[in-house]
């Protein structure tokens, strides 16, 4: 209640951006298992995203339906999705 105004403002801008990228993540993890793959986990940062795809011989194909969700998603263009394959356990 004592902190400067501008202070609570950008704590707040920054809370909401948080929540934001959370919700992101999860909705591109979802789209991700909705495809047919195994698992998916994605970190959303300021202007990139990586995601990490439980699957096994990942195919030009396959990387460009998931690199279009996550543009879709985010608006972040393919040049800062990082999209990284991990062997399903």
């Amino acid at each position: 209640p004592n902190s400067d105004k501008e202070l609570k403002s950008q704590a707040q801008a920054k809370l909401l951006a948080i929540t934001n990228n959370l919700e992101e993540e999860m909705e591109i993890e979802s789209l991700i298992q909705a495809r047919g793959y195994k698992d998916g986990i994605a970190f959303i940062h300021n202007d990139s995203v990586e995601v990490i795809v439980a699957a096994e011989g990942l195919e030009r194909k396959d990387v460009a339906k998931i690199g279009d969700l996550i543009t879709n998603t985010t608006n972040i263009s393919l040049e800062e999705i990082t999209i990284i394959e991990k062997p399903p356990e």
